[in-house]
């Protein structure tokens, strides 16, 4: 599947549209999101596991043919505990969401996730791929940092959706172990960045008057070589003008001599055929008459 950049302009919106949808309804979405998930990993830990094994040569042997839901035609043994390895972790992971070490067995789901769906879509230029991290960059900061402006309580989008609310359900078990150590690293780094920025300032003041006195010779360099090179140019410029008038004169003479001696040639068939026009004018009037 080729993406093109519209599609990842609709991509992005329907990642906003769905995160205000789960913001604003998240005790009811939050298990639709869940079962997306659980369809998902069991399709991408299939799609990842079953060409290794396809190479291990083993269970071969084919099944009598079925025709239920997705699952037509006849399947190889291999295939089937593929797949129902895929259901084990994906329904294991349901079972166990809501415990402190869920989020190993979700990593692994989402990693064979991210997996296929690389092997599935296909960006085809680095234009595509730098118009998404773009696009994504700013949906980040909007719905993080900017979203606690717009709404009535003053909360954050992306972090009430990660932490699940009011709700029991959290689509993420490890958000609420990294938003408890954001606000400490944040410390600790903003703690670091002050002297780390009066060492830069320090710093930059002799780094500018260096540069600044250095760029002003090579300034006055530069305009000096402009100066002259548009001289130049005006000059060549100048020379190609008058080539061009002395080249136009004697054309425009020859086309205005052509177009008179066809104006003389045709005023000249003209007089004839208007005689004879009116010579055979007066015979079918009177016919007429």
């Amino acid at each position: 599947m080729n993406v093109s950049p519209v599609l990842v302009a609709v991509f992005v919106l329907c990642m906003g549209a769905m995160l205000l949808l789960l913001y604003f309804f998240y005790d009811y979405l939050v298990y639709f999101i869940i079962s997306l998930f659980v369809l998902a990993s069991i399709i991408s830990v299939y799609n990842c596991v079953e060409p290794s094994v396809k190479r291990l040569s083993i269970g071969t042997y084919r099944l009598p043919n079925c025709n239920f839901l997705c699952c037509k035609g006849s399947l190889q043994v291999y295939q089937v505990v593929v797949l129902l390895f895929a259901v084990t972790l994906a329904v294991t992971w349901v079972i166990i969401r809501k415990e402190s070490y869920s989020w190993i067995l979700q990593d692994i789901l989402g990693v064979a996730f991210s997996i296929n769906m690389l092997k599935s879509i296909r960006l085809p230029s680095l234009k595509i791929c730098a118009i998404l991290l773009v696009l994504l960059f700013f949906y980040d900061i909007f719905f993080v940092f900017i979203t606690p402006f717009l709404t009535a309580k003053g909360e954050s989008v992306m972090v009430e959706v990660a932490t699940g609310g009011s709700s029991q359900e959290v689509i993420g078990p490890m958000c609420e172990y990294l938003l408890s150590q954001i606000g400490p690293m944040c410390e600790y780094l903003l703690s670091q960045i002050g002297p780390m920025c009066e060492c830069l300032l320090s710093q930059i003041g002799p780094m500018c008057e260096c540069l600044l006195s250095q760029i002003g010779p090579m300034c006055e360099c530069l305009l000096s070589q402009i100066g002259l090179m548009c001289e130049y140019l005006l000059s060549q410029v100048g020379l190609i003008c008058e080539y061009l008038l002395s080249q136009i004169g004697p054309m425009c003479e020859y086309l205005l001599s052509q177009i008179g001696l066809m104006c003389e040639y045709l005023l000249s068939q003209i007089g004839p055929m208007c005689e004879y026009l009116l010579s055979q004018i007066d015979p079918m009037c009177e016919y007429l008459l």
